[in-house]
């Protein structure tokens, strides 16, 4: 390679000190030459920050403090990015292997967000989920982050807006997309994540945020958005109540 811009990783932990050592791994071990890893751990209470000064030397910054949430943590983290490009992976998700960074970044690109495909890591199975082709109207973030690159300077312009506490990263693409951002996908899936993230786990809420972003950006009606969050909260009144009355049957 003859030019190899700098790639800023960033991974935001708080009290996974069973999965974190994995993820550092994956980074640090990537054959590319030129990453920049970015730790921002949210004041740990258990291993997890001893386990990030035992890869210290391969880490250029990493900080343990109080957060305002998880989307804030990562604006922490672009605050500190000089890389050309940053890509968040999560506690516990790791590249798909040790080359895939010089794999994507052999070559040059004019876009301003690379994305491939994610496998997503079920506790019975691994499966690929391809993304999808960015539409003009209403699907801006058609892949998992943890599989994305975005240049640094949109995100340091842009940033996440911490209201939103699980798609703050739907309402950011939403704002790339509508100012132009030139997207690529990368026919090849970069990384493998786990199935049980927040937004799952935390589905109501999920769906709450997203039809008010919908809205917010007029993919939806008032109308629409009073249904479908009537919808939610019904649907999850009823997972509640077949957890409660069948804890095998609700898992």
């Amino acid at each position: 390679m003859t030019d190899t811009p700098k790639i800023s990783v960033i991974t935001v932990v708080y009290n996974a000190e069973k999965s974190v050592e994995e993820t550092i791994c994956s980074v640090i071990n990537q054959t590319y030459p030129s990453v920049e890893y970015i730790i921002i751990d949210g004041k740990s209470t258990d291993g997890t920050p001893d386990i990030i000064r035992k890869y210290e030397e391969n880490i250029r910054y990493w900080e343990s403090s109080s957060d305002r949430g998880i989307y804030d943590a990562m604006n922490k983290g672009i605050r500190e990015a000089s890389g050309e490009f940053i890509c968040f992976l999560n506690s516990g998700d790791v590249f798909l292997d040790p080359e895939i960074l010089e794999k994507i970044f052999s070559k040059e690109y004019n876009e301003d967000i690379l994305y491939g495909d994610t496998c997503v890591q079920f506790a019975w199975k691994l499966k690929l989920v391809r993304a999808r082709i960015a539409s003009k109207k209403n699907e801006p973030m058609p892949f998992c982050h943890q599989s994305a690159f975005v240049r640094t300077s949109l995100m340091k312009e842009y940033r996440f807006d911490t209201n939103y506490r699980i798609c703050a990263d739907k309402d950011l693409f939403f704002k790339l997309h509508r100012k132009g951002a030139r997207y690529l996908y990368l026919d090849m899936p970069v990384s493998v994540v786990a199935a049980n993230g927040y937004s799952v786990v935390n589905r109501y809420l999920h769906l709450k945020e997203l039809n008010r972003i919908l809205l917010k950006n007029q993919i939806i009606t008032p109308f629409q958005y009073s249904c479908n969050i009537m919808k939610s909260a019904i649907t999850s009144v009823l997972i509640r109540t077949v957890k409660l009355l069948n804890p095998r049957k609700g898992k």
